[in-house]
């Protein structure tokens, strides 16, 4: 995708979905589009798929043109599979009518006994393939929300498309099976190889299942790369906060070598990468600062137990605010004074 911009009419003002974006898929890989309500990752997603028009720019799927000046490949023709956010299975179908339905469209009674052959075995591979072997036979309401999940991923592969877009399919879902279903659609895509999209808002979601992340934000990539480098290397303080926790810390730049900076800030004189810095503020993440036997003063002014670990919230003496997470066991109690550090940082 290259330079793809689109606009709606509205009033007061028309709407600029995209500003000319600029996105790589990752082949054979899983890409995220990751960003708030209203950022045009929805927009983005309906392009890929045919079922919107780009008023400039150019897509390319699987090496060919679909969309850009005087080409328009419709959806059906784009080798594309969707998987939408709750399944859209078709409550009159069976199962297997459902999985069938992207296949090859020649009528059931013109068809030959090989080729009906041949459909029930794809059937029963996509079965297979998302662990629901011998349910062929029912109905989309005999099966629970994962179960529906799973065979619309089946019916988008059922064809081989070149590429599956997967439009926040794990939302409607409860938050334990969530997790459970999304990493059994990582393992499953990887082990075929497919290449997909995933348009999420959930920055977890995105980190934990994609291979390339994509951040958008008022219609435009604000950055892309690896779950890695996008939260470790944040383009600005509000990918930052999006992509993640994060700390803002006032501070002074001393020098600037090679890539790292020296800064004067409320937790003493640190060595940062600069690329951390943004004017006069260093962007920290929560784990990047610790309590210790000795540093910089605080008192304790919230804790949040979530089990495994736990938030806290510090006060500085000179009023600026910290957050770090810690162990759950080992939350302190609040008022407490304690002594905080910046760790692993340059």
């Amino acid at each position: 995708m290259h330079g793809v911009t689109r606009t709606f009419p509205s009033r007061p003002e028309p709407v600029h979905a995209l500003r000319g974006v600029d996105l790589d898929v990752v082949d054979g890989g899983l890409t995220a589009i990751l960003g708030a309500s209203g950022c045009g990752k929805t927009t983005l997603l309906r392009i890929l798929a045919g079922f919107d028009r780009p008023d400039s720019g150019r897509v390319i799927l699987d090496g060919r043109t679909v969309a850009g000046p005087g080409v328009f490949v419709k959806p059906e023709k784009r080798s594309v599979g969707i998987v939408a956010q709750e399944g859209a299975l078709f409550p009159h179908l069976s199962v297997a009518a459902n999985i069938a339905y992207g296949l090859p469209s020649t009528p059931l009674t013109a068809m030959r006994p090989a080729e009906r052959r041949a459909r029930a075995e794809r059937v029963d591979e996509m079965l297979e393939l998302v662990g629901l072997p011998g349910y062929g036979d029912r109905r989309p309401a005999q099966l629970s929300g994962g179960q529906q999940q799973r065979i619309a991923l089946a019916r988008a592969l059922a064809p081989a498309p070149a590429v599956i877009l997967l439009d926040e399919p794990f939302s409607a879902l409860d938050a334990a099976l969530r997790v459970d279903l999304r990493e059994e659609v990582r393992d499953l895509l990887r082990g075929i190889a497919t290449t997909a999209v995933l348009v999420t808002h959930d920055q977890n979601e995105a980190l934990s299942l994609a291979d390339h992340v994509a951040l958008m934000r008022d219609g435009r990539v604000v950055q892309a790369g690896t779950p890695q480098e996008v939260y470790a290397h944040p383009a600005d303080p509000a990918a930052a906060a999006f992509l993640g926790e994060s700390v803002e810390v006032p501070c002074t730049v001393i020098s600037d070598v090679d890539g790292t900076s020296t800064v004067d800030c409320p937790l003493g004189t640190l060595r940062v990468p600069s690329e951390s810095v943004h004017g006069s503020t260093l962007v920290l993440r929560p784990e990047q600062i610790e309590l210790s036997d000795s540093g910089t003063h605080a008192t304790v002014a919230v804790t949040r137990f979530f089990g495994h670990d736990g938030l806290v919230q510090l006060r500085l003496d000179d009023g600026t605010p910290l957050r770090l997470r810690i162990a759950g066991r080992d939350l302190p109690e609040v008022d407490a004074s304690v002594c905080v550090r910046a760790v692993a940082l340059a």
